[in-house]
Formats: structure tokens, sequence, C-alpha cells
């Protein structure tokens, strides 16, 4: 496994908020194997916080590697829940 590790070209780093994705952007400058992943994590996204990464995704794509985290699995999850439970399923 060190082996593995040892002979790796980039490492994604996946934030979960806004000050985690500006943290990412910083290091990578720094260091270039660092390749930033922007995210939400699932129990604290809000439409304020999903605006803000957005803006902050669009801003800084040319410097982003890929998007993370959206939460989307736990929104759809949970909404498919509520509905199955309306339906008595």
């Amino acid at each position: 496994m060190l082996e593995k590790a040892a002979a790796a070209r980039a490492v994604i780093a996946v934030g979960e908020n806004i000050a985690d994705a500006r943290r990412n952007i910083e290091l990578a400058a720094k260091h270039h194997m660092i390749r930033p992943a922007p995210g939400l994590y699932p129990m604290i996204l809000d439409a304020a916080a999903a605006e803000q990464m957005l803006a902050f995704i669009r801003s800084e794509h040319s410097r982003i590697e890929s998007v993370g985290e959206m939460g989307l699995d736990y929104w759809f999850i949970n909404k498919w829940c509520q509905v199955r439970h309306k339906e008595g399923g």
C-alpha cells in the first residue's frame, strides 16, 4: 500500500464547505500535487450555502479539478422516503 501511495501523482482534496474549498485552492497553489474538489456535506446543505458554493465554483473553475460531495444522494433519498411515507409504503 505504501508503495502505491509513494507513486501517486495527485491528491484530490474534497471539501465539505466553503471554508474547505478556499483552503484547498490555497493549498493547491502551494503544492501542485493537490487537486481541489469543492463540495458541501449533505447534512449542512442549505439554499444559501449552495448558492455560495455555486458562485465559488464559477469564480474559481479554472483552479478546480472536480466537484466533490454535493449531498444529492441525501436529498434524493430523504425526498423519496417522504413520498413513500405519504403513499403508505
